[in-house]
């Protein structure tokens, strides 16, 4: 069976890029990777929009009950998905980095000041009870290399790949052509009253 050249994103790339590069440009291009404070964050919502007063402290006490359950290990995007009422409880409760600024000062001193897999209490919002998870968090100043080595991974993969890409498509086209060659060459010869065209109808058949 014909397998086809192997792809270009694979061990062929790989060679091309040679140990310690990823390090090297990391010390030539450290002005990339100079980082603000910012902080991932997912949610939940525990909506309180269009209820009544009295449905309101057993709305609270299942925002209580999420943040037990996620503070005993529960996966906080399931969770999200599953229990809350955000936009973002389809992409469970993943929101995005913030800076500092961002935020309201309360939740940003309390989230900026906690460690990675924080889940707060409920909060108070005017459209419902608001839990928050610190995903992620990076302290000003020059990142890490191994909070961007993926980065600059696919900063030094780019330039190699599309040539790569180009030259494997450039070989499918090529088999393919072939393949199409060997057909037409290969195809059963009919008899010449049988040639193709030979079982479609005639305007003025014969007699």
């Amino acid at each position: 069976m014909h397998e086809g050249p192997p792809h270009p994103a694979g061990d062929r790339l790989q060679g091309q890029r040679p140990p310690g590069r990823v390090e090297k440009y990391f010390k030539e291009h450290q002005a990339e990777f100079v980082r603000e404070d910012r902080v991932f964050l997912s949610e939940i919502l525990v909506s309180t929009v269009g209820k009544d007063q009295k449905e309101i402290p057993a709305l609270e006490k299942k925002a209580k009950d999420l943040v037990d359950r996620a503070r005993r290990g529960e996966r906080f995007t399931e969770l999200a998905r599953d229990n809350s009422d955000a936009d973002s409880a389809e992409g469970d409760g993943r929101l995005r980095f913030f800076a500092r600024n961002e935020l309201q000062q309360q939740i940003a001193d309390l989230v900026f000041a906690q460690d990675r897999g924080f889940v707060t209490d409920p909060m108070r919002v005017p459209n419902g009870f608001l839990i928050l998870r610190v995903d992620e968090k990076h302290t000003a100043g020059l990142a890490a290399l191994e909070e961007v080595e993926n980065e600059i991974t696919q900063k030094l993969a780019d330039p190699l790949v599309e040539p790569a890409i180009r030259e494997f498509l450039s070989k499918l086209r090529g088999e393919a052509f072939l393949e199409s060659e060997r057909a037409m060459w290969t195809a059963p010869r009919f008899p010449e009253k049988t040639r193709p065209g030979w079982f479609m109808h005639s305007s003025n058949p014969r007699r």
